[in-house]
């Protein structure tokens, strides 16, 4: 049986379920070259086989956003992902934090801290689907199983392939931020589906807003967890210059701006952290957790002002993660 796939209310290709977990797509003869469903898929007229695992497009009916399927191929059903106590205002603070500094995907908390409302950032301004959206695990290829088995350097590739000259700085720039911000907060689930790239049409590809930002630090058995990407073949929480030069030589970014950056990222968790004691004062059952993010907070922070990183020197802000002001 072969399922209709359409581009913004297009009908252009047509998906047939295969042997294993697996999908044959079909282009329509005369689909547009801008009716493409997938960065990774673009028209033609050779059929593609497709792994339903990887090609997130066809792994829900409908998909929000440009590209819409009509039914969910088998074999696609999502895992179940139970959520740590407090995920959803862990998500929410640090989505705050990130706000500052870049483009995000605008959250709100429930009042009783345990459910995050995500605006969706694949509509128009009169809320029409208009932006296709694809993580890094899609762009590489990755099943999920291994999304952590990729680097800082295959996403900077993945930009050059995938994003025009004229917005590959502004996408630098941005996965750059959000480096950082993984250090500053202690987010060791900053992996290939986390990050993304969305679009119109292949002249118009950009970073999408941030989202899914977690403090993993706080969360028991996650204390010690590495960061999940790679760079210069190495996983760890004190990158000494290397982050400099990594940064430098993938996405073109100036040791100086690095370090505006940085101190960008750090004054955000400052402006930040009354937030964090407020909540821990609505729900006394965060207390713990809020404390802990602090911690993690400020441990981050201190990583990226460190003489053998940054080098930023002292820091009048950090009273604010004390809570003394």
């Amino acid at each position: 049986m072969k399922f209709p796939v359409y581009v913004l209310g297009r009908d252009v290709a047509a998906l047939e379920q295969a042997a294993g977990l697996k999908s044959v797509l079909t282009y329509h003869a005369g689909t547009a070259p801008g009716d493409f469903v997938s960065l990774t898929l673009p028209v033609r007229t050779e059929p593609y086989v497709l792994d339903d695992a990887v090609h997130w497009p066809f792994a829900v009916g409908g998909t929000p956003g440009r590209v819409q399927v009509a039914v969910r191929p088998r074999g696609c059903e999502p895992e179940p992902a139970p959520q740590p106590p407090f995920a959803a205002l862990n998500a929410h603070l640090c989505a705050q934090v990130a706000s500052r500094v870049m483009l995000t995907a605008h959250t709100d908390i429930s009042d009783d801290g345990q459910t995050l409302i995500v605006h969706r950032f694949d509509l128009d301004a009169q809320g029409q689907p208009h932006w296709g959206v694809e993580d890094f695990g899609v762009l590489l290829g990755l099943h999920p199983a291994t999304k952590h088995d990729t680097s800082w350097e295959q996403i900077a590739q993945a930009v050059r392939d995938h994003v025009p000259g004229s917005r590959r700085g502004e996408a630098f720039r941005h996965l750059a931020t959000s480096l950082l911000l993984s250090y500053a907060l202690r987010n060791a689930s900053c992996h290939a589906r986390t990050l993304a790239l969305r679009y119109t049409s292949p002249v118009d590809v950009q970073a999408a807003p941030a989202c899914g930002m977690l403090t993993t630090r706080v969360y028991a058995g996650m204390e010690d967890d590495l960061p999940a990407l790679a760079f210069m073949g190495k996983k760890t929480w004190t990158p000494g210059r290397n982050m400099q030069k990594f940064i430098a030589t993938a996405f073109g970014i100036a040791p100086k701006e690095q370090a505006l950056m940085a101190e960008a990222v750090c004054d955000a968790v400052a402006d930040v952290a009354p937030q964090v004691f407020e909540a821990m004062k609505k729900h006394p059952a965060f207390t713990d957790m809020g404390r802990g993010m602090l911690a993690a907070w400020t441990e981050g922070v201190q990583g990226l002002r460190d003489k053998h990183v940054y080098a930023l020197g002292a820091w009048e802000a950090v009273a604010a993660l004390e809570g003394s002001v």
